[in-house]
């Protein structure tokens, strides 16, 4: 372990932070933001900062209702938009970015131009006053709106910020903020703002500087040091795709290990209807639960100090679990998935010398989600539905990190951080008060769990046949659909449909598609529907891809097994032959598809005769 390099100069080594709270006793601690610079502070920044104004209102009540849980929100600067404007004047980025320029070109540019001096004697003022891991954040001023979230939009860099020479980490933390400006001009970006009608001159970039939450750990396998929290997670005050006895009404929740990508960039994690609650093998089975479980996790590595970042996960890795991850929190959050028996056992032991043929290891928070005694799901729920929702008077999400420390005295205590919140944009305008009756030989997608806009028609149906897709195809598959998107030119009424094996915008090429919203800007709906016909995948509700996806009316279905009707597709449908592609199957409709969706969420795509 390299210790003397982790040293910010002036500094002793990162102390234990949750420990720290809990010794102190904070029920609620909610540190100053610090503004620079002038200007607006952007969407996302003044999502937090109103979150923690709702803290620090309910204090008293938090503190009555949760004894040992400690609400903390992290250290935080916000560097206001006229930094933004300078660099871009400064530099002439305006007149040299264009919309033919590739993003890894875009990146170049800005990392290539300079801030002024002015500009870096606030910064370095702001880096003595940030002294443990940090995360550049964007703040666009139309993020996290209530008519565009932008979620995933926009580009944030995490930073180890622990090298001991105070030039190299201010540096570093120059080139994070490059990134993210330059994130504002990026493909994606304005495929976006020019789908919810953000033109011209109505985007600018602020930006957030938070300390990175969580705790530093060794690496298992490498020994070096890194860092990240026991889990994150996303929690959202309605359940777009409630299953069975679940509620809507009652919120969900998405849970990871480690930091926050692996909750919201489409990998596993594991869903829980925050009213019950239930989890995914409660609500769907065992076999469902096991095959949905996070395997990997993201951390940030504190061993790659001197690196420049050159993308926003520049100092994230992901890696197995159960291999790095340290062994009292696996033995705190592991549970086995026992094959001949279909059942799952918690609070089993487990020791990496080990291995079950008969048993998969499984990661599912079993103690943050039943044990009454950590308080983890009611306050969540609580912060949901008493603290933000009477505030913003909307649905609201929000993301958050936990972790679970021991007092002196051996009682454990719930260390709950809030990281940001917005509306939850739900754009569900056209529905019906009930289905038609459809011939099933009409019917090209019936689904019980949809999202987005209803009565809408769709003149072409982009179709990814399962047995197209492995691992290796995901990216590929991602760029051809977005070159379909490009070439079919369809506006309004006319825009395509989708259909995709396994998820849509996952980091994860395993299970699914690696898109972006670029790839595609043009849809109007999409269907994922099961790679494998033995496993309906669990909806990519709550990553950042689908929120924003939501936000602009896309209608987005998650089919069980059936629910696309591939025959009828194809009997349906005129192939379009032109255009090499390897991977999709493209079908041009002379009477245009409709698509019904009605309150409850039921959808149905079909040919009308």
């Amino acid at each position: 372990m390299r210790y003397a390099e982790m040293k910010p100069s002036g500094q002793s080594p990162f102390a234990d932070y949750p420990t720290k709270i809990v010794a102190e006793r904070h029920n609620v601690r909610v540190p100053e933001f610090r503004f620079n610079f002038s200007g607006g502070m952007g969407g996302k920044a003044e999502g937090l900062f109103y979150f923690r104004e709702c803290l620090d209102r309910n204090r008293k009540v938090l503190l009555q209702h949760f004894k040992d849980t400690h609400f903390v929100c992290p250290k935080t600067s916000v560097v206001l938009t006229s930094c933004f404007d300078e660099f871009i004047g400064r530099n002439s980025l305006a007149k040299q970015v264009g919309a033919g320029m590739t993003d890894g070109e875009v990146a170049a540019k800005f990392l290539s131009s300079e801030f002024s001096n002015a500009q870096r004697e606030i910064f370095i003022q702001m880096m003595k006053y940030h002294v443990r891991p940090i995360i550049v954040r964007s703040s666009g001023l139309n993020e996290d709106a209530e008519r565009a979230s932008f979620a995933g939009i926009y580009s944030s860099v995490f930073l180890p910020n622990c090298h001991e020479d105070f030039n190299v980490r201010l540096t570093q933390f120059e080139a994070a903020l490059k990134l993210v400006y330059a994130s504002m001009f990026t493909e994606q970006a304005r495929a976006y703002r020019s789908r919810v009608g953000v033109v011209g001159d109505g985007e600018k970039m602020a930006a957030l500087v938070q300390n990175v939450v969580g705790r530093r750990w060794v690496d298992r396998k490498t020994g070096g040091l890194v860092y990240y929290p026991e889990i994150s997670f996303a929690a959202f005050s309605h359940d777009d795709f409630a299953t069975g006895e679940s509620r809507g009404s009652d919120g969900m929740a998405r849970l990871a290990f480690g930091l926050g990508p692996g909750v919201v960039e489409g990998e596993k994690a594991v869903c829980v209807n925050l009213g019950m609650p239930r989890t995914l093998n409660e609500l769907l089975g065992n076999r469902q639960a096991a095959s949905g479980a996070p395997r990997n996790f993201y951390f940030l590595d504190l061993c790659k100090d001197g690196q420049m970042p050159m993308g926003e996960n520049h100092f994230l890795n992901k890696h197995p679990i159960i291999e790095r991850a340290d062994l009292s929190l696996v033995r705190r959050n592991f549970s086995q998935y026992e094959w001949n028996d279909d059942r799952i056992s918690h609070h089993c032991p487990y020791s990496p010398e080990v291995k079950s043929l008969e048993a998969a290891p499984l990661m599912l928070f079993h103690q943050f989600i039943k044990d009454n005694a950590l308080h983890f799901i009611p306050a969540v729920q609580a912060l949901l539905k008493s603290v933000l929702e009477p505030f913003f008077g909307c649905n609201i999400d929000f993301e958050g990190a936990a972790d679970v420390v021991n007092d002196l005295e051996g009682r454990r205590h719930l260390v709950l951080y809030v990281l940001q919140a917005r509306p939850q944009v739900r754009v569900d305008t056209g529905r019906v008060e009930k289905l038609p009756d459809v011939d099933e030989k009409n019917a090209v997608v019936r689904a019980r769990r949809a999202v987005g806009k209803g009565r809408q028609s769709f003149s072409h149906f982009i179709y990814i046949p399962p047995e197209k897709f492995n691992y290796r195809s995901s990216s590929s598959i991602a760029e051809e659909i977005g070159r379909i998107n490009s070439s079919l030119s369809v506006f309004g009424t006319s825009r395509y449909f989708l259909g995709v094996p396994g998820r849509l915008g996952t980091s994860d090429e395993a299970l699914g598609i690696q898109a972006n919203f670029s790839n595609i800007s043009n849809a109007g709906g999409v269907v994922e529907y099961p790679i494998r016909e033995d496993l309906a995948p669990d909806a990519s509700q709550g990553t950042h891809f689908m929120e924003a996806v939501r936000s602009v009316g896309m209608a987005f279905i998650s089919s069980e097994r059936g629910g696309l009707n591939v025959e009828n597709l194809r009997r349906l449908g005129k192939r379009v032959e032109r255009g090499a592609w390897k991977y999709a199957e493209v079908y041009a409709f002379e009477k245009p598809l409709r698509l019904d969706i009605d309150k409850q969420g039921n959808a149905i795509l079909y040919h009308r005769e």
